[in-house]
C-alpha cells in the first residue's frame, strides 16, 4: 500500500529504526528521538557501480510526500541514463577532489552574499530550499551538471516565486564557480534555461489562515497542545503580535523594554527596525518565558540555549492543533489584518503599520515617519481582547 499523508502523521517506531515502502525505491524512514519522533524519506536502489545504496531525501514534514516523490522520479531517471545521483562514479573520483561539488559552490555563492547584504535574514532557508529540492545534484562535480538537470530539479517547483528564486541562486553558484575557475562555458543555470522550461505558470497563492473567527478558540488549545512548552510560547507571541515567524523566533530579551519589542532592522523584512506594542496578553507570554531562564533568547532552542527555537518548533503547535492543512504560521498575520478590515473601524494605515507595511508613496514615508506606536496600542490590545475570548468588546471599533 502507498504512503498517505495520513499514514505518515500516525506512523509511530516499533523501538528501532522502521521503514514503510512507497514503492520506486522510497522509504519513510522513522526512528524514535529523545524528544521527538524523526521521520525521514529515504531513496534505495542499485547505483551504476552496483552497489546497494540510499540517498536521504528530506524530513518530513518540511519535505511533503509529494515532493519527495518528485525528487525519486528524477533520481531513477538520472540512473536510467547511467548518472550516478551521489555524484558520479569510481573514475571520476581523482577529478572531483580538484574540482568541487554543487553543494560547495553553493555555500560559497551564499557567503559571498551574506558579507554584503543589509538583511541577509531570507538567504539561510533560501540555501535549504536548494538542498531540499536539488538533493540528487548537491554531490556532483560542477562541471558534471547540465542544464537539462537543472530544469528537471526546478520542474516540479516551477509554479512557485521560490522556484523562480532557487533558478536565479543556482545561476549564482556557477556563476561563482566559473570566478573562481571550477567551471568553464555557459552557465547551465542561466539563458539556456528558457528553452526548457515552460514559459509564465506562475501561480501566486496566499498563504492559508483560518477564519478570525476561529482564532479565539484555537489560542486557547495551544496551552494544552502537545508539544514542547517553548513551542507553544513563541507561536502564541506570535499569533498576538501578527509578527513574521522569523522576527518572533529571533526575539531577544534586550530587544524587550517595558510594554515595547523593539526589532532591529537586521531582522526585519524591509530592513528597518520595528517597534511593536505589546498587549497585556503578550507582557504574559513574555512572564512564562521568562521562566526558561535563558539570559539571551526569548524562545530558546529546548537543545542548543545558545540558539532560538527553530521554524519547526512552530510547525509542531499546528500539527498537535490538527491544523497544519489549514493554516501556515504566517498566516497569524493574515487573521490579523482580516480581522481588522472586517471586525473594526481601525483607520488602514495604522492597520498597515502594525504589520510592518510600508504606507503610502516614497515621498509621503519620508515625511512620515512616525510610527503611530499609541494608535498601534490600540489596536493590539483591542486584538488581544478579541483573541482571548472578549469579542463582544471589540465589535465595530471606533476609527482612531
Amino acid at each position: 500500500m502507498k504512503l498517505n499523508n495520513r499514514m505518515i502523521e500516525r506512523a509511530k517506531p516499533s523501538g528501532r529504526v522502521r521503514r514503510i515502502r512507497d514503492g520506486m525505491g522510497l522509504y519513510l524512514e522513522i526512528r524514535d528521538g529523545k524528544r521527538e519522533t524523526h521521520k525521514h524519506f529515504v531513496f534505495r536502489a542499485t547505483m551504476p557501480d552496483g552497489k546497494v545504496s540510499e540517498i536521504r531525501l528530506g524530513k518530513f514534514p518540511i519535505l511533503t510526500l509529494a515532493e519527495a516523490r518528485e525528487q525519486t522520479i528524477e533520481i531513477r531517471r538520472a540512473l536510467r541514463r547511467g548518472e550516478d545521483p551521489r555524484g558520479g562514479d569510481d573514475s571520476a573520483i581523482a577529478e572531483r577532489k580538484t574540482t568541487p561539488s554543487l553543494r560547495h559552490c553553493i555555500k560559497q555563492a551564499f557567503a559571498v552574499r551574506e558579507a554584503a547584504a543589509k538583511n541577509g535574514r531570507g538567504l539561510v532557508s533560501r540555501q535549504r530550499f536548494i538542498e531540499q529540492h536539488a538533493a540528487h545534484l548537491l554531490a556532483r562535480p560542477v562541471d558534471r551538471i547540465a542544464p537539462g538537470d537543472i530544469a528537471a530539479a526546478l520542474k516540479p517547483q516551477w509554479h512557485r516565486q521560490s522556484g523562480r528564486s532557487m533558478r536565479n541562486d543556482l545561476r549564482g553558484a556557477f556563476d561563482w564557480a566559473t570566478a573562481a575557475g571550477h567551471f568553464t562555458g555557459n552557465n547551465p543555470a542561466g539563458d539556456c534555461l528558457s528553452a526548457l522550461l515552460p514559459k509564465g505558470g506562475l501561480k501566486r497563492e496566499a498563504r492559508k489562515a483560518v477564519h478570525y473567527s476561529e482564532m479565539p478558540s484555537i489560542l486557547a488549545a495551544v496551552k494544552d497542545a502537545d508539544t514542547e512548552t517553548v513551542n507553544k510560547l513563541a507561536w502564541r507571541f506570535l499569533a498576538l503580535t501578527a509578527c513574521r515567524p522569523v522576527e518572533v523566533l529571533g526575539a531577544e530579551w534586550g530587544e524587550i523594554d517595558g510594554d515595547t519589542w523593539t526589532i532591529p532592522a537586521s531582522r526585519m523584512k524591509m530592513g528597518r527596525a520595528h517597534s511593536v506594542p505589546l498587549s497585556a496578553e503578550a507582557l504574559a507570554v513574555l512572564a512564562e518565558a521568562a521562566k526558561l531562564g535563558n539570559p539571551r533568547f526569548v524562545f530558546p532552542s529546548p537543545r542548543n540555549p545558545d540558539a532560538p527555537v527553530s521554524v519547526y518548533g512552530l510547525h509542531m503547535v499546528r500539527e498537535a492543533l490538527g491544523i497544519r492543512d489549514r493554516m501556515t504560521n504566517h498566516g497569524c498575520r493574515a487573521v490579523f489584518k482580516t480581522w481588522a478590515s472586517e471586525a473594526t473601524q481601525f483607520a488602514p494605515d495604522a492597520v498597515e503599520q502594525c504589520l510592518a507595511h510600508e504606507v503610502g508613496n516614497s515621498v509621503e514615508r519620508v515625511y512620515n515617519r512616525g510610527q503611530m506606536l499609541e494608535r498601534r496600542r490600540e489596536i493590539m490590545e483591542a486584538y488581544c481582547r478579541f483573541v482571548t475570548g472578549d469579542a463582544a468588546k471589540v465589535a465595530k471599533l471606533r476609527a482612531v
